[in-house]
């Protein structure tokens, strides 16, 4: 998990040099997954690393995945009593340069 979050700080930090300040937006459409039962606020990370690169928070938009194919629960450890939630909502992060 540290290796995406770690590649994507980089990733932005070369948006960044590719905008126009004062007058770009960059989006990310990302969802909160859950890895060994705990929940990764993969949206409110993506917006406290865009700070360090000069982004600022426009707003989040957060929406039921449409079309979803994979079932609303599942049982990660296999075991059918202890099942848990799969990703069912995602969020359109909108930050402003």
């Amino acid at each position: 998990m540290y290796a995406f979050f770690s590649d994507l700080d980089a990733c932005m930090g070369q948006i960044a040099n590719t905008m126009i300040g004062g007058e770009s937006h960059c989006c990310f459409v990302v969802t909160n997954r859950t890895v060994r039962r705990v929940k990764i606020p993969t949206d409110i990370i993506i917006v406290e690393l865009s700070k360090k690169w000069g982004f600022k928070l426009d707003m989040v938009i957060k929406r039921t995945i449409p079309n979803k194919v994979m079932p609303a629960r599942n049982a990660p450890e296999n075991e059918s009593s202890n099942t848990g939630r799969t990703m069912t909502e995602e969020s359109v992060v909108i930050l402003k340069y």
